[in-house]
Formats: structure tokens, C-alpha cells, sequence
């Protein structure tokens, strides 16, 4: 869980790929108990305070997502993508590795291995 927003907290708003707005940084601007809001947010949208999620006020998810800056966005994408990259390389090749191949990089990787 994260930490509950902050009047003057600066986020970094990212829609998704369809929307036509731009990723750009807001700053919130009210606190409640359970909902928050802020400037330069989409209309009729609100943030769960605790999860950072969200939502527009018909109660919909929103497919807008919040990070803590546009670092940390970045550094999320990155890692995404070297997760996908990895994945897909591993398997298209999996059937060229050895048995000792697989152990020593489940070792490596801190995974279960195969047991004899």
C-alpha cells in the first residue's frame, strides 16, 4: 500500500494508450478521508488517497495510472520491457539449455530447481 496523499503532493499522470491527453505532472489539491483530488486532472475524476487509483466519479476505474514522478514512470517501463524481453528470449530457447544450465540459473535466479 502506499502512503496517503498530501495537499501539494506532485504526482506524474499517465492516461492510457488510446487517450488523446498528454502524461503530465499534477499536484493535488484536496485530502478526505478516503478521496482526493487535484489540479490538472482529467474532468470527473478522483484518487483513492490510499492507492492512488483512479476513478471517475460514476464509480468506473479509470485507465489513467499515477506515479510518484516521471522517473519513476520511466523506470517502471524500463523494467517492464526487460521483463517481457527476458521472458520472451527464454522461451524461444529454453529447449537449448542444459540440465546444468537451468540449475545453475535457477540458482542465480533464486528459483526452485528440478530435484534429482
Amino acid at each position: 500500500m502506499k502512503e496517503k496523499l498530501k495537499v501539494g503532493q506532485k504526482l506524474w499522470l499517465v492516461p492510457d494508450r488510446w487517450s488523446k491527453t498528454p502524461a503530465r505532472e499534477i499536484t493535488i489539491t484536496t485530502v478526505g478521508r478516503k478521496w482526493a483530488t487535484g489540479d490538472n486532472v482529467p474532468f470527473s475524476h478522483r484518487i483513492d488517497a490510499f492507492t492512488w487509483v483512479p476513478e471517475t466519479m460514476s464509480g468506473f476505474a479509470s485507465a489513467f495510472c499515477l506515479y510518484e514522478s516521471k522517473q519513476h514512470h520511466d523506470e517502471e517501463v524500463k523494467l517492464n520491457l526487460a521483463q517481457a524481453l527476458f521472458k520472451s528470449n527464454v522461451e524461444k530457447k529454453y529447449r537449448d539449455f542444459t540440465l546444468q544450465q537451468i540449475s545453475a540459473a535457477s540458482d542465480a535466479l533464486g528459483i526452485e530447481k528440478v530435484k534429482p
